[in-house]
């Protein structure tokens, strides 16, 4: 059985996807393009967890994606 990711590994990945996206949305912008309705709040990007053996999220990545999920 696979183990479980710690914080400290599911933090890291959180942040990496958060900073692609700002790089993504900030390479569109600066481009000229035009930006589909919704997409400067809300990009859309997922953040996959299911193959991290994760049970409870810790709060502290809580805290870091709270603002930025949608269901």
């Amino acid at each position: 059985m696979k183990q479980a990711a710690n914080t400290e590994d599911l933090m890291a990945l959180a942040k990496s996807a958060l900073a692609e996206t700002e790089e993504k949305q900030l390479a569109a912008l600066d481009g000229g393009a035009q930006l589909p309705f919704g997409y400067g709040t809300q990009p859309g990007d997922t953040l996959d967890l299911s193959d991290k053996g994760v049970r409870v999220l810790p709060i502290e990545l809580i805290n870091l994606i709270r603002d930025r999920v949608e269901r």
